[in-house]
């Protein structure tokens, strides 16, 4: 695929009309097609990020926490939605941490308080 203006219009658009159409406030989707992997690991071939979606489009993203695997690697998940809904994804990303509260500091990170 060549990416050019066209390309990200037709990504924008696409995005657009699933929010109206299915009458969302928002999509979610994983970061990437595969488990995240552990720094220094090659993903091999076949991996891909999403975050080209809303990279092409232009409409505002906001990858986050959502859990960890059982390697203790953590999780995330992406939420795109309309343009200038910034604030509504930090709304949302916001409730789901504040519910789930998934975060947990690298061992490298010393103690805040």
């Amino acid at each position: 695929m060549t990416i050019n203006s066209e390309t990200n219009q037709q990504v924008a658009r696409f995005f657009e009309w699933m929010l109206e159409y299915y009458k969302l406030d928002a999509i979610i989707y994983p970061p990437s097609n595969q488990a995240p992997l552990k720094l220094g690991v090659n993903p091999g071939p076949g991996w891909m990020s999403y975050s080209l979606f809303s990279a092409l489009s232009g409409l505002p993203a906001l990858v986050f926490q959502t859990g960890f695997t059982s390697e203790g690697v953590p999780l995330g998940m992406t939420i795109t939605s309309h343009a200038w809904s910034e604030a509504r994804l930090i709304r949302y990303a916001y409730a789901y941490q504040s519910r789930f509260n998934y975060r947990k500091a690298p061992a490298s990170v010393p103690p805040l308080m």
